[in-house]
């Protein structure tokens, strides 16, 4: 961690001291479970690392094991919430004092499309939803809530890329010739969740994308090693796709967020 930080936060950002020092304790906490912050910066792992301090009311409410690996004194959720805030504000305070340079568009419309999932709220909220609700109160709603969150996007719904095959995309974003966005609504299911990612992949290999997996609590997959097992295989497509850019001039991005 730069020494700046702390002054940035309190001459630029406008935090009192003691917030300031809290947020750079957050910061060094990270480190010490995750080493020095910048060096996971330069390696590009930094996105991965905001992805898994996402705990949402829902991972909440079914108690499920946090992705990152930073034990918390208290309320996991809001523990979480914390160290991922301090983590935005060092990527702030770098990007203000011109230490990142190499930000892509499509990496500044994940974030903008990650704060819009956050915002996103589901018409009528349930412990379970069956397949046919699925459609009302989470689908539907998703689609005309992205329309309005990212206007620029064309979105659609159950879109077929490829009309030689069967397989339609939940919510499909075109965000121009060569870049999409796909979104994926499924139970929290290992097997449901990488079938998907595998076929969809394929179907857009030759574009830059940003994958969302769209998790929704069912009655059917309730089950602790059923968690367990969906948290391995999060892990195991994280690796794929960013090994699907080596070689390559496109930009792959995978996000998990539930509802």
């Amino acid at each position: 961690m730069k020494k700046d930080f702390k002054n940035w936060l309190i001459e630029e950002y406008g935090l009192q001291e003691s917030a300031a020092n809290s947020r750079t304790s957050n910061i060094s906490t990270i480190e010490k479970y995750y080493g020095d912050i910048d060096s996971l910066i330069a390696a590009g792992k930094v996105d991965a690392l905001i992805n898994d301090l996402s705990y949402s009311t829902d991972d909440e409410r079914n108690q499920r094991t946090p992705a990152h690996n930073i034990p918390i004194n208290g309320n996991i959720r809001t523990g979480s919430a914390t160290l991922k805030q301090a983590l935005r504000r060092y990527m702030e305070f770098l990007q203000d004092t011109s230490e990142i340079h190499d930000t892509t568009p499509l990496q500044n419309l994940l974030d903008t499309l990650v704060d819009a999932l956050n915002e996103f709220k589901p018409v009528k909220t349930k412990r379970t939803y069956n397949r046919s609700e699925v459609k009302d109160y989470i689908q539907q709603p998703l689609l005309q809530h992205l329309r309005k969150a990212l206007p620029n996007i064309n979105w659609e719904m159950e879109y077929k890329i490829n009309s030689d095959k069967r397989d339609s995309i939940d919510v499909w974003g075109k965000v121009n010739a060569d870049t999409c966005v796909i979104i994926e609504i499924d139970t929290e299911r290992a097997d449901q969740v990488s079938k998907k990612y595998v076929s969809r992949q394929a179907l857009t290999d030759d574009q830059n994308s940003i994958y969302v997996v769209l998790t929704y609590p069912n009655q059917n997959c309730n089950s602790e090693s059923g968690r367990k097992e969906l948290l391995k295989y999060k892990n195991y497509l994280k690796t794929l796709t960013n090994l699907s850019e080596l070689g390559s001039n496109l930009e792959k991005y995978i996000y998990f967020h539930s509802v």
